[in-house]
């Protein structure tokens, strides 16, 4: 499997499988098994690279930015403002939801809401969420009132997405026989998803 890498994949640390012949990849961008007399598994599955990305050097690839804003509005009632930026015009994000903690089972004021929320009082805790965002809603927002004394209940904030566009500019070049002389018809599936994203 030949892959082809984009102008930011510098920004990713990338993980081949210990199967992988590392070196050749490392080298070329070539996937292959360390030993070349057995090839891939067919007709299932098989995860044979992992990238992943710190936002330790910068935050221009976070898919998703959020911000949230509580303040006291009066004596025990909070006014909570959250916004949300996407900033990579080739992204569209599916299913999103941005889990807000509350601190408490009262139910919320809504001011305004770009999407909508479902409150879950037993829990305390209210979803925003959004179908799909892209370029048309590249940003939104959502303000309650909510009685509450800390401005720390809202934290932390839990987010979920899925995509089928990459924030890794790296793709399948060419995908052949394990000895190079034909190529191999293959399908090409990607998806990029959200494992684990807080907001503190």
């Amino acid at each position: 499997v030949q892959m082809q890498a984009g102008g930011n994949v510098d920004l990713f640390a990338f993980q081949t499988h210990p199967k992988i012949n590392k070196g050749l990849y490392d080298k070329s961008g070539l996937l292959q098994m360390k030993d070349p007399s057995k090839g891939f598994p067919s007709g299932r599955p098989v995860g044979i690279l992992k990238w992943n990305y710190s936002t330790s050097s910068s935050d221009d690839l976070i898919p998703l930015k959020i911000n949230c804003w509580p303040e006291e509005e009066s004596r025990g009632v909070m006014l909570v403002v959250i916004d949300y930026a996407m900033d990579i015009p080739h992204l569209t994000l599916h299913d999103v939801r941005i889990v807000i903690p509350l601190g408490t089972s009262e139910h919320i004021n809504v001011q305004s809401v770009d999407g909508s929320y479902k409150q879950n009082a037993a829990a305390g805790e209210v979803c925003w969420e959004l179908p799909m965002i892209d370029n048309s809603n590249s940003s939104g927002t959502f303000e309650f009132t909510v009685s509450q004394k800390s401005t720390d209940a809202f934290f932390p904030i839990a987010v979920n997405f899925t995509s089928s566009s990459l924030c890794c500019n790296v793709s399948v070049a060419t995908v052949t026989t394990a000895d190079g002389s034909a190529p191999v018809q293959y399908g090409l599936s990607q998806v990029m998803s959200t494992e684990e994203y807080t907001i503190e």
